[in-house]
């Protein structure tokens, strides 16, 4: 007894598309037609479950990048806990690791091949640290200026992040002459230090 006959399409696709999905199917030991089937099955399968495959790329890349960048998810929950239990056991300290490591991360960006560091930096902790509050940052030739506001920041919060991007603006080589601090606001103004090539 023989099974029921699977019918077949043709279809068209781009060369070079074709091209690759050949060599991939080649390493992974499978046909083309295969490895093109599997793919329909997986298209059929999210577009039935209201999956939009671009955004889970996006959404995969985005953690990928965000492991790469030298971010981790925790619950925020926890991550306030933690810095109140940090505060409350020994400020000065906690003032201090977050500064130490603003400059880590800063000095992770100059060392990359981006062409504009601070702005990457930027970028990727609007990206990456959902619970932190978007910076603004304006830049003339030597000064520099960053805004952050959430009313979700709590005292130790804010004077902890204010600490955290101290300690970049530094490492970048920009010495803070103008603090504003408020509960959930952050204000600093910083200028080209000479030691670090300003004019």
């Amino acid at each position: 007894m023989t099974g029921k006959k699977i019918r077949r399409k043709t279809f068209a696709a781009r060369e070079d598309l074709v091209d690759h999905l050949s060599r991939i199917a080649k390493e992974k030991g499978l046909t083309l037609y295969s490895y093109v089937n599997h793919l329909f099955e997986l298209a059929v399968r999210a577009e039935s479950e209201n999956v939009n495959l671009s955004n889970l790329i996006e959404e995969r890349e985005l953690i990928c990048n965000a492991k790469r960048a030298g971010f981790a998810s925790i619950p925020e929950r926890l991550w306030n806990d933690m810095i109140e239990v940090a505060c409350d056991r020994d400020e000065e300290e906690a003032i201090g690791c977050w500064y130490e490591t603003g400059v880590w991360f800063a000095k992770r960006y100059m060392s990359s091949d981006v062409s504009d560091p601070i702005l990457a930096l930027k970028e990727d902790l609007d990206r990456f640290a959902w619970s932190s509050p978007k910076v603004d940052i304006i830049r003339s030739e030597d000064e520099l200026s960053i805004n952050a506001s959430s009313s979700r920041m709590s005292h130790n919060r804010t004077i902890l992040y204010e600490a955290f991007w101290e300690g970049i603006l530094e490492a970048f080589g920009f010495e803070i002459v103008k603090k504003d601090i408020t509960l959930g606001n952050i204000y600093l103004g910083a200028i080209k230090d000479e030691r670090y090539g300003g004019e």
